[in-house]
């Protein structure tokens, strides 16, 4: 068999296999109210451009009017300018997600010469989502550090949007290059460019300082410098390569393993025939090595272990089953904490490989919608591929079919803002495949009509569509974005406003709280916390000399006069889930009692502790402002099917917790008997004990730990 028809198949089964992921998503788009009027726009517009030369022709030379080097200038301006708007308009000069909060956190750290976040006492203040406290003491993110060691300039600064803006710029030239190298075609690389840096998906993935675009650049730049590798054999090409390789291995992990794949089977052939020099892959090799390293120096902080990911530590700490974020198939797949819709979704037999196809499926098909309005013109780029296949082709699929299907392995769903983000990184090569196959079609059907005028056609029709789809993609994103965006909260130009200096700031929304935390700047006087009224009696203890400020809104910040509270402790046992809790046979986490049981409690939340197997335990760390003797008490929720358990300090008795009762309810435990307790931090055990006849369970509801000072004997 040719070497031509082993491409061809190649090309044909990841066409199948993109398509059987698109199919779900094509019955959405034959039902989308647009696309009447879009096709017959592209029809219109295609029309045109064959019947009237002058349209197309004029078209195809505004394109190419300007110089390589000036349009590809241009272009990354105008990317970076996109994403400069959409941060300072609907955006409000902050990130969307969660996840781009910790980013920034993260970014800021590095900025400081740090791979975790200092944390002052009383820690339980500051629990929060996707931070982790490690061996050292310390919060690390879940995330690994690359992403943000590419921010840490730009956070330390004090311009993070400018990070989006240069992704913009450099996700354009990367487009382009790559363009060139997979159709070596000026027209086809340029109008790939075009086709989608309008878009609303392309802007949002580059204004909400998230690692995917970042990612999607780096390895456009990769596989363009292992196709020129391929070619023209040179080391400082290889160094380029590997520094790619591994900066987008610390920055996703799962992206990096793809694009080390294509890159491999890019260049495999080439090494085992000599054409170059094994040197060059040591330098590679060399290349990436730092970016692995910090991986693993920031794991082994946080978990103890340099081959244990922080989030997996995380995750076994927060969620259940253990082990539910890992990578693979199984019933222990799937966090029921975190994911709860996704879990319940897999059934009884767990996360399949059934389950992974439709979530593949889902990303696909708004991967499709989001950047070429439709998951047909995805399929499109890839039927180019098998029509006109070339070896530079099948690698530029081959790492859009990869990313994708090995997605299928991360069970997490679409997000509600951004859609198919974790594969959006194959956004240029699909663009460029797109391009390509309406360049090459554009050849073969050359005879009345030239080549020329059916590439300036096609693509006069492609704008006809996205002219009608764009507006209403906007429209809709724009919404979304405003409905998360409009209650957040720049905190620290508040602060400068309100001329706060020295402090406790008590912050409403978590997101715009981690945006803004900065110990390393603020040290022990400006102490900037999440408020829920859980943390902040302790939070005074340790810092009765500070002023205590209420931020309400965006306009709105009120100066709390109250005393700071004597000698004493009060911990809100749900602030431990997730970062500070360590569950050893059981597992815990945050609900909300009002909501699911109609029974109140501080906060209307508590710590439930459920799956409880013989003997075990839950820690949690807590810290006393004042040395002195105490006694302490738990307050809970008890029911018919709560367990006992022994609660402990430091390894020393207190009481037992009985949850049983014959009606659910809130009650308080016993005080125990006094005991002397040193000033810092300190640890609450409580382990499982035989159940009480009656009860049918062995769970807890934990509410509030406290203490109070016992005076002499």
């Amino acid at each position: 068999m040719s070497r031509l028809w082993i491409e061809r198949a190649a090309g044909a089964a990841m066409l199948a296999a993109w398509a059987a992921f698109s199919w779900d998503a094509l019955k959405t788009d034959v039902h989308e109210p647009l696309l009447p009027k879009a096709l017959a726009a592209m029809a219109a517009a295609v029309v045109a451009g064959l019947l009237v030369p002058r349209a197309a022709e004029l078209f195809r030379k505004a394109v190419l009017a300007l110089p390589s080097w000036v349009f590809v200038a241009v272009a990354a301006v105008v990317s970076g300018a996109i994403t400069a708007w959409l941060w300072r308009g609907v955006m409000h000069g902050q990130v969307i997600s969660g996840d781009a909060c910790i980013y920034i956190l993260q970014g800021r750290a590095l900025g400081h010469l740090d791979l975790a976040i200092p944390v002052s006492a009383p820690r339980i203040a500051s629990s929060v989502k996707f931070l982790v406290e490690g061996r050292d003491g310390r919060f690390h993110s879940v995330f690994v550090p690359g992403y943000p060691l590419f921010l840490a300039p730009f956070v330390r600064l004090g311009v993070p949007w400018l990070s989006g803006m240069v992704v913009g710029a450099a996700l354009a030239i990367a487009q382009y290059l790559l363009g060139r190298a997979v159709t070596r075609d000026e027209f086809a690389s340029r109008l790939s460019l075009l086709l989608v840096m309008p878009t609303y998906a392309r802007a949002v993935e580059t204004s909400d300082l998230l690692s995917h675009a970042f990612v999607g650049t780096l390895s456009a730049f990769a596989v363009v410098l292992a196709l020129g590798l391929r070619s023209k054999p040179d080391w400082r090409r290889a160094a380029l390569l590997g520094a790619c390789v591994g900066w987008v291995f610390s920055a996703r992990m799962l992206d990096g393993f793809v694009l080390a794949t294509v890159v491999t089977a890019t260049l495999g052939g080439e090494a085992v025939a000599r054409r170059f020099s094994w040197k060059l892959i040591v330098v590679g090799v060399l290349s990436g090595l730092p970016f692995v390293t910090m991986v693993a120096v920031q794991q082994r902080e946080a978990t103890g272990d340099f081959r244990t990911a922080s989030v997996l530590e995380y995750a076994n700490r927060s969620d259940h089953p253990r082990g539910c974020l890992k990578l693979g198939f199984g019933k222990s797949i799937g966090c029921s904490l975190e994911h709860p819709g996704e879990r319940r979704s897999f059934g009884p037999d767990g996360y399949t490989p059934d389950d992974a196809f439709r979530i593949v499926s889902e990303r696909t098909g708004h991967f499709g919608q989001e950047n070429f309005f439709g998951a047909w013109m995805a399929i499109l780029a890839f039927v180019g591929v098998v029509a006109f296949v070339s070896a530079e082709a099948l690698v530029a699929a081959f790492f859009a079919f990869a990313l994708t299907t090995a997605y299928g392995l991360f069970y997490y769903g679409s997000g509600i803002v951004h859609g198919a983000r974790h594969v959006f990184p194959a956004m240029p090569f699909v663009a460029v495949l797109l391009t390509r196959a309406m360049s090459e079609a554009s050849r073969r059907a050359a005879g009345r009509w030239s080549r020329e005028q059916w590439q300036g056609a096609l693509a006069l029709g492609y704008f006809a569509l996205a002219a009608v789809f764009l507006p209403a993609m906007w429209r809709e994103g724009k919404r979304k974005i405003k409905r998360v965006q409009d209650p957040r909260i720049a905190i620290r130009p508040l602060m400068a406003r309100e001329h706060i200096t020295r402090g406790i700031v008590l912050i409403p929304d978590v997101h715009s709280y981690l945006e803004a935390l900065d110990p390393w700047s603020d040290g022990n006087e400006r102490v900037l916390v999440y408020s829920d009224n859980a943390g902040e009696a302790d939070l005074r203890r340790y810092h009765p000399e500070l002023p205590v400020f209420m931020v309400v809104d965006e306009k709105t910040v009120l100066r709390v006069g109250s005393r700071a509270p004597g000698p004493g402790l009060r911990v809100e046992m749900e602030r431990a889930w997730p970062s500070l809790q360590r569950p050893i046979g059981l597992s815990a986490g945050i609900i909300h009692t009002l909501e699911c049981c109609l029974i109140p409690t501080s906060g209307q939340r508590a710590l439930r502790v459920f799956a409880v197997e013989p003997g075990g335990r839950l820690g949690v760390p807590f810290d006393m402002a004042h040395a002195g003797r105490y006694r302490f008490r738990m307050s809970g929720v008890v029911g018919v099917d709560q367990g006992r358990f022994q609660l402990s300090v430091d390894g020393r008795a207190l009481t037992v917790w009985e949850g049983y009762a014959p009606r659910p309810g809130p009650a308080q435990g016993e005080w125990s008997a006094p005991i002397e307790v040193a000033a810092g931090r300190h640890w609450l055990v409580a382990r499982a004990l035989r159940r009480a006849p009656q009860s049918t369970g062995d769970d807890a509801m934990f509410d509030v730990f406290e203490a109070e000072p016992v005076s002499g004997e």
